[in-house]
């Protein structure tokens, strides 16, 4: 990863006020494990739904990134399942469903570690030059 990237509020080694996240990208997909702290709740023990959101479309463009390019987010349909709480172990993981040149149609999922999904988003996604 460039270093242009190391102040990411949600992979950034550099940001002391971020997660730090480390992704890697077995089939394909960009996945990462994540323990959200309790500052990020919303109300006490439970994360905020933006910080949910955050960490779906970062799955997202990180894989966008991997597999061809800098890519911002268009559009992002989010659906809530299930709470996410703080202080638990989660995976959230970000494909890419059909490359359509410029356009890119995505979809990420945050689950725990018995694979129930808590969280998914479908996005388009943008490619930019870099």
């Amino acid at each position: 990863m460039s270093e242009n990237y190391n102040r990411c509020f949600i992979c950034g080694k550099d940001n002391p006020d971020g997660l730090q996240l480390v992704f890697t990208y077995p089939d394909d997909r960009a996945v990462a494990q994540v323990n959200i702290p309790e500052k990020f709740a919303g109300y006490p023990g439970v994360v905020h739904g933006g910080m949910v959101a955050a960490l779906l479309d970062e799955a997202m463009a990180k894989i966008c990134l991997a597999k061809g390019g800098m890519a911002v987010t268009g559009r992002m349909n989010l659906e809530y399942k299930k709470p996410v709480h703080t202080q638990n172990e989660y995976i959230v993981s970000g494909i890419i469903d059909n490359d359509k040149g410029r356009i890119l149609e995505c979809s990420a999922k945050l689950a725990d570690t018995n694979g129930r999904i808590h969280a998914k988003a479908s996005a388009v996604f943008v490619r930019v030059k870099e």
